[in-house]
């Protein structure tokens, strides 16, 4: 494992009572995957993947910060590192940077009412979501509602949608 700056991807998940409501995975080669947007109840369910020529990638890492390093690899309890201490919404929040043979993650356990993540994450987070928020929403539009809104067992047999 090697500085951030050697990362080639970056992948961000949220839990929120054990329900994934965000899914941000970003790659130098510009792999990218998206689900939801990170709030409670969350409805949207579809995880989005596909390829991009923007740098959104590159873009993600200029915020990130060279002391991660000393994170990486480690869970933390907010806000006081017992979870019984968490109040409100279980939030579990990780982040994750493959490097050439190996990952490395940090994980941050909180309450919606009583634990605050440290700015520089939550940025991070907020960015992450903030320039995939463009890709999504095209993404989603291109995919034929009836794909969604119709369960596969009421799909003819010859459609594949």
């Amino acid at each position: 494992m090697g500085p951030l700056e050697t990362a080639k991807a970056v992948l961000v998940t949220l839990y929120l009572d054990d329900h994934q409501s965000l899914v941000v995975l970003l790659a130098a080669d510009g792999s990218i995957n998206r689900l939801g947007f990170g709030r409670a109840n969350e409805s949207e369910r579809d995880l989005l993947i596909g390829v991009t020529k923007e740098p959104l990638f590159s873009e993600l890492m200029t915020h990130s910060r060279a002391e991660w390093v000393s994170l990486l690899n480690r869970g933390f309890v907010l806000p006081s590192g017992r979870e019984e201490d968490i109040l409100g919404i279980h939030c579990k929040l990780t982040v994750a940077f493959q490097f050439e043979e190996s990952w490395g993650r940090f994980e941050f356990e909180y309450g919606s009412e009583s634990g605050v993540l440290p700015l520089d994450i939550r940025g991070f987070v907020e960015k992450a979501v903030e320039i995939t928020n463009p890709w999504m929403q095209a993404h989603r539009v291109a995919v034929p509602s009836s794909v969604v809104t119709t369960p596969a067992t009421r799909r003819p047999w010859w459609r594949f949608w």
